[in-house]
């Protein structure tokens, strides 16, 4: 009895170590910023590399928020940055074409999903900002 406990304890932690479970968490995420690379102006805590396919979007992130989920904005920003691309980006072709041919003054907000480990954003919608917020 005592190796069964032993084993399933074992396959456990290998198991959570491969990164099952817990490593692939989804969270529902808002970020805000603009296509492109950052600006002296800009208030940036982070510039992502999105890859879309072959094609890469360089995007600057001023506010990321996690709407729903175990893990708060910064944990999204500490696992993406250091790859380049920081993440992939997958969804409908008419939000992921609004997303790569927003003009670079444009302030946009990303509602969408995150799958962590996976590294995976799955934009609902990139809206303009509101000029109040």
């Amino acid at each position: 009895m005592r190796t069964l406990l032993l084993a399933a304890a074992l396959m456990a932690a290998s198991f959570a170590h491969a990164g099952f479970g817990v490593g692939q968490q989804t969270a529902l995420v808002r970020i805000q910023g603009h296509v492109g690379v950052p600006r002296e102006d800009d208030r940036t805590i982070a510039h992502f590399t999105l890859r879309r396919s072959e094609a890469t979007i360089d995007f600057t992130v001023d506010e990321i928020w996690v709407l729903s989920g175990n893990l708060v904005g910064l944990d999204i920003v500490n696992e993406v940055e250091p790859y380049t691309p920081s993440m992939t980006v997958s969804g409908p072709a008419k939000v992921l074409d609004r997303l790569s041919t927003a003009p670079p003054d444009e302030k946009l907000e990303i509602n969408g999903y995150y799958r962590r480990g996976a590294r995976l954003l799955i934009p609902r919608s990139p809206e303009p900002m509101n000029k109040g917020r």
